[in-house]
């Protein structure tokens, strides 16, 4: 038996690639060591070898799967079909070759082409409605990529012989640049940016309706943090107070057993609003400013680590299992600010509990995977509700849950990831319940 590092090594595969091969049931599950490790036997390194051959063929993922346990009449069938079909595809890409360079051929005089008269001068014209073939957008066929390479080298041959080129793109007119430096600032929450005044038409007056809108919602979102930050310097005084005083009679041998529990639930409901103050303090900082990172070079797995074993013995009390998949793979040290990542860390296994709960299982693991450290937690719960996903980041966005809290902690969360330049998302597991991907740069070339 073997790592799944070693067993990346002996296939020439990446450890991604492995793991994305088991979630789609073309490898069996492995077997697991008591901390979790993955380890691959002899039939598993010979399937991957088999599955690297079938991609390097061309066949797509679900192809495969079928492949794997077919009879070898079978696979000897599907072989000749795709050989057919890459042939086919060669012969296309050798066609769309000799098309290209016959618009510009080799031995063309480029003196010759500069002193044509204007009326007969050739020009290429290249029509790209969607922006998707030339830079090779969503709604690019696979093929495609296979001329772009002859597209780039016609078009830079072209410029350099004075050849015009010209790009037709579709632009719609809400790209226009006045607009979008408007928009572009809105979006990033830069409330209070004008846009120049240059037209006296239509667009002039939807212009300035634009200014005055962004002026008063940035007056509006200013007046908002002034006062959430007021009220939560408020709260926290008296707070602090009634959990001080809480876990001070817990410590009582005179209390009956009914008080007793009266006093249980004033000390948990006074801590959980103490994290809501923290939170909405957390906010007002990161919306004037004062919301910093204090970076140094730190041991990502060992603090990814301590958590969750700190936070999975308390899951215990609670009837949940956080169960990490520990990491076999040599973790490097990034530059981080390691209580504000200890800070994600631990607000998003307290979702995945608090929302994800019933499930009573939270998966945790962590990977190097190219020039970034991936983190991923997973929760059983009901998962996210499909219109809900592109908002649940947003600030004091509570969607259906009816869970308890401030709905800034996925906010807060996200730009301490983005201050690290990285990222964090958040889908629907496949099998039910809600994976969270963080993924923060190593910082290496």
């Amino acid at each position: 038996m073997i790592t799944i590092k070693k067993a990346a090594s002996l296939t020439g595969l990446s450890v991604k690639a492995i793991r994305l091969y088991e979630s789609r049931g073309l490898l069996p599950k492995p077997e697991r060591t008591d901390a979790g490790y993955r380890m691959y036997s002899e039939s598993d390194i010979a399937r991957l070898q088999q599955i690297r051959y079938f991609r390097e063929m061309k066949f797509p993922l679900t192809e495969i799967a079928a492949l794997l346990d077919a009879s070898t009449e079978e696979v000897q069938k599907a072989m000749i079909r795709q050989q057919a079909e890459v042939d086919r595809i060669l012969e296309e890409y050798k066609r769309a070759q000799m098309l290209l360079q016959s618009l510009l051929p080799e031995d063309i005089d480029a003196a010759a082409l500069s002193s044509a008269p204007d009326v007969c001068r050739p020009a290429i014209v290249a029509i790209d409605l969607q922006n998707d073939i030339l830079e090779g957008g969503a709604l690019a066929c696979g093929r495609i990529h296979l001329i772009l390479p002859q597209l780039k080298k016609l078009f830079a041959r072209a410029r350099q012989m004075g050849v015009p080129v010209i790009y037709v793109c579709d632009r719609h007119y809400k790209n226009d640049p006045e607009l979008q430096l408007w928009n572009n600032h809105m979006m990033a929450g830069s409330y209070g940016v004008q846009i120049p005044g240059q037209y006296d038409d239509e667009i002039g007056e939807l212009v300035s309706t634009i200014n005055d809108m962004s002026v008063k919602i940035g007056q509006a979102e200013k007046t908002q943090t002034e006062f959430i930050s007021s009220v939560s310097h408020e709260l926290r005084t008296p707070l602090t107070a009634i959990s001080g005083w809480g876990e001070t009679l817990l410590t009582s041998e005179n209390l009956d057993a009914e008080t007793r529990r009266g006093v249980v639930i004033i000390a948990r409901e006074a801590k959980r609003l103490t994290g809501m103050v923290e939170e909405l303090l957390e906010f007002t900082r990161m919306q004037d400013g004062r919301f910093t990172l204090h970076v140094e070079t730190a041991d990502i797995l060992a603090e990814f680590e301590d958590t969750v074993f700190m936070y999975g013995n308390r899951l215990k009390q609670e009837g949940i299992c956080l169960h990490y998949d520990g990491c076999d793979e040599e973790i490097p040290e990034i530059p981080c600010d390691v209580a504000r990542m200890r800070q994600v860390f631990l607000n998003i296994l307290d979702n995945a509990a608090k929302h994800g709960g019933e499930g009573k299982r939270i998966d945790a693991s962590i990977a190097h995977e190219g020039s970034f450290v991936v983190i991923r937690m997973r929760d059983y719960g009901p998962g996210i509700p499909e219109e809900e996903l592109p908002h649940v980041k947003l600030k004091f966005y509570k969607g259906s849950s009816k869970a308890r809290g401030s709905g800034i902690g996925l906010a807060v969360c996200e730009e301490i990831v983005t201050m690290h330049g990285g990222t964090l998302t958040l889908e629907n597991a496949e099998g039910g319940g809600t994976l969270v991907t963080i993924s923060i740069p190593t910082g290496e070339e």
